[in-house]
């Protein structure tokens, strides 16, 4: 899986674990912003978190740790945030 397609996902599985609407990523234009990634033996793992301008949603407040397992071709995201962890 490339860089760019793990990232997409990622977000998007966020997206949907954090239930908000997708008007919301297009109109305030949530952009990725990637802390910390490592690639192992075809296996991905990433920290990032969304980030906006006029967040009326207060997403920066989410940092999100993403794994990529290439033997089974599925993606694991953990959401942190100030005050507590969510795994999906």
């Amino acid at each position: 899986m490339q860089d760019k397609d793990f990232l997409y996902q990622s977000v998007h599985k966020t997206w949907e674990q954090l239930k908000l609407p997708a008007e919301l990523m297009d109109q305030y234009r949530y952009q990725p912003r990637v802390v910390w990634q490592s690639y192992i033996a075809g296996n991905r793992k990433m920290m990032f978190f969304l980030d906006a301008y006029n967040d009326p949603c207060h997403l920066g407040n989410y940092y999100i740790e993403s794994t990529y397992v290439a033997h089974d071709h599925s993606i694991s995201i953990d959401i942190y945030q100030l005050h507590s962890h969510k795994s999906y």
